[in-house]
């Protein structure tokens, strides 16, 4: 196996990963199956969630699945890292793909600890659809500023600053929102833009999520 892959599979240090990553992309035809086979048995958790973060470095045959199967985990660290892996493959899903992951990371957001909740806000901008707009709005009242940030930037990224306000308005208006939904709505919705940057999280290390 060349040197950087080896290297980059074993790595417990996220910023170590970053930098293998570059040079670690399985040139041989042996390291391409080594590759897929960490990913087939799924036992060693430290190279799984290197790859999921780094989902490039999948052959692209395996990357869906694995990416798939990660963010179905029971929220463990492979979850994490799928959520991550995910924000930069949008364009190997289909629409109907794309739909069904947006609706797991509404899922995860709701049932994960906070350090998986924030980090799949972050990248349900990039899946979430109009069909999700209600949702979005549910989850103004999470408790937590990060959530509650992405969920307004996506919602004014599909609908535009007039029309989110007004959905948001309507929902308000029948008491579908949380209290803390209300209030931040009530503090940001009017200095909200589309060009807004997300508000993004710490990724710990494997070794400091279960420490």
């Amino acid at each position: 196996m060349q040197a950087n892959l080896a290297l980059f599979l074993q790595t417990e240090e996220l910023d170590d990963a970053q930098q293998l990553a570059e040079g670690a992309a399985p040139r041989k035809e042996s390291d391409r199956h080594t590759v897929t086979q960490i990913l087939e048995c799924w036992d060693d958790p430290q190279a799984v969630a290197n790859l999921l973060m780094h989902p490039e470095l999948i052959p692209a045959e395996a990357r869906g699945a694995a990416l798939l199967r990660g963010l179905h985990e029971p929220l463990t660290y492979a979850t994490l890292a799928a959520v991550v892996g995910l924000q930069d493959q949008l364009e190997i899903w289909s629409d109907t793909e794309r739909a069904g992951i947006a609706k797991r990371l509404q899922a995860i957001i709701f049932e994960a600890r906070p350090v998986i909740a924030d980090r799949a806000s972050v990248t349900l901008l990039a899946y979430a659809g109009v069909a999700d707009v209600n949702e979005l709005i549910f989850l103004l009242g999470y408790p937590g500023e990060t959530v509650q940030h992405n969920a307004l930037l996506a919602l004014v990224r599909l609908l535009g600053v007039d029309n989110a306000r007004d959905r948001i308005e309507a929902t308000l208006a029948i008491k579908r929102v949380t209290d803390a939904g209300r209030d931040f709505v009530a503090a940001h919705l009017n200095e909200q833009l589309l060009d807004d940057l997300p508000l993004l999280s710490h990724i710990p290390n494997r070794s400091d999520f279960y420490g």
